[in-house]
C-alpha cells in the first residue's frame, strides 16, 4: 500500500495495565485511492469492527478538491528514523482490531524485517516558495551595512568613563512590575 507521510510522532508513557514503559512511533499518513479504503473497511468489518470504530480510525476528508484518507501507522524505530515528512512509503500494512476495540495499523514484520517495499524521499522543500511581499519590501541588507549595525562594547579598564551595563537582580525586576 502506498501512503504519503504527513507527520511523525513519538508517544511515551507507562501502561496503567502492566506498569511497563512504552514508546510508540507513529507516522500520520494519507492515501487517496477509494478502492483501497473500501478494502480496508471490508476487512475491518469481517474482523468485527463497527462503523463508529472505523470512522474514528480512518474516514474520508476533502482537501483542495481531493478526497484523502488519513490514519496513524505504527512502525519500528529503524523505519521511523529513516523516513521524512512528505515522503512516499510503499509497505505491507496490517490492520487489526485489538481486544479493547481500537483499530491499529502497523507495517507488517516478517523474519525481523519490516515489509517496506519502496520509499521515495520528498522532493524539494515543504516550505512555500515566496517571491516577495504584497507591499513594497525594503532592499536586502548588504554585508557592509549589516556590519555597521553591529556594536562593540567601548568600556574597558583603561576607559572607565563608560561603565558596564548593570545586571538586574530578581529584587529589581519584582519592584518594576506594574501589578
Amino acid at each position: 500500500m502506498k501512503v504519503t507521510i504527513l507527520k511523525k510522532t513519538i508517544k511515551e508513557g507507562i501502561s496503567p495495565r502492566t506498569g511497563n514503559k512504552y514508546k510508540i512511533r507513529n507516522l500520520f499518513v494519507k492515501f487517496t485511492d477509494p478502492e483501497i479504503y473500501d478494502k480496508i473497511v471490508a476487512k475491518l468489518k469481517r474482523d468485527g469492527a463497527d462503523d463508529e470504530q472505523i470512522e474514528r480510525f480512518c474516514k474520508p476528508s476533502e482537501y483542495k478538491g481531493e478526497v484523502n484518507y488519513t490514519f496513524w501507522l505504527n512502525c519500528s524505530k529503524f523505519t521511523f528514523e529513516r523516513v521524512q515528512a512528505f515522503g512516499e512509503l510503499d509497505a505491507l500494512i496490517d490492520f487489526k482490531l485489538n481486544d479493547i476495540g481500537f483499530i491499529n495499523a502497523k507495517i507488517a514484520v516478517k523474519d525481523r524485517l519490516e515489509q517496506v517495499l519502496n520509499y521515495i524521499e520528498p522532493t524539494g522543500s515543504e516550505e512555500e516558495v515566496v517571491e516577495g511581499w504584497a507591499t513594497k519590501a525594503p532592499d536586502p541588507v548588504s554585508e557592509k551595512s549589516e556590519s555597521e549595525l553591529k556594536a562593540e562594547s567601548t568600556w574597558s579598564e583603561e576607559n572607565p568613563s563608560i561603565p558596564p551595563m548593570p545586571i538586574p537582580t530578581a529584587e529589581d525586576i519584582d519592584d518594576q512590575l506594574p501589578f
